[in-house]
């Protein structure tokens, strides 16, 4: 703060020009509001918080990964790390009593558990209600934080969900910027000790 300086100090245009780089709504009122309560208004402290991705977003898709999995299957949750998305994926698909509409407008609603039990344990650990709110908590969560909508995908046959989260745009242009070296993609990297070990647990990082 600079207690020397003086309203005449102050440029309307370059006020203007911040609050075009800022995508202010005040840019329009500018024009036709007084110099004065313009500058008042300037003085108002907002900060502009988000997340690359939310976490409530990821433990909900990761919790119904879990709970919604086929166990019998000798395949675990998969967390695919990208550099502008996450891909989880769990086998096999939604249930047959699940449309194919539902899941294109994302709005899965579950009328059968294929694991009760551990439903019953991620209650008591607080993860999950069991009522088909965790695809509307992801959705919530994305949207809170200004970010993309989740995208599900399965075939026809239900091997396989894919729940995709997006990064937020806000750090798309720290992508840009990223070496080439780290920009390589995810499947051409060699596999880390850890992610090898991790190819007979629940969930596999790769």
């Amino acid at each position: 703060m600079n207690h020397e300086a003086e309203i005449q100090d102050l440029k309307l245009p370059l006020i203007q020009n911040y609050l075009y780089e800022i995508k202010s709504d005040l840019l329009a009122e500018s024009e036709k509001m007084d110099f004065m309560d313009l500058c008042k208004s300037m003085s108002q402290a907002e900060a502009i918080r988000f997340f690359n991705y939310p976490y409530q977003a990821i433990e909900e898709a990761l919790v119904n990964a879990v709970y919604h999995r086929g166990f019998d299957i000798r395949e675990p949750v998969e967390v695919r790390i990208m550099e502008d998305r996450i891909h989880i994926v769990s086998y096999p698909g939604p249930d047959r009593s699940i449309s194919e509409k539902s899941i294109e407008d994302k709005n899965i609603i579950a009328r059968k558990y294929r694991n009760r039990r551990i439903g019953e344990f991620l209650k008591e650990l607080k993860l999950t209600e069991g009522r088909n709110t965790g695809i509307p908590k992801i959705k919530r969560a994305l949207k809170n934080n200004g970010s993309k909508e989740p995208e599900f995908e399965t075939n026809e046959t239900r091997d396989y969900f894919i729940t995709t989260l997006f990064i937020h745009e806000g750090f798309e242009n720290e992508i840009k910027n990223l070496p080439k070296n780290d920009q390589e993609p995810t499947k051409n990297r060699p596999r880390t000790d850890q992610v090898k070990q991790a190819r007979n647990n629940d969930i596999r990082i790769l």
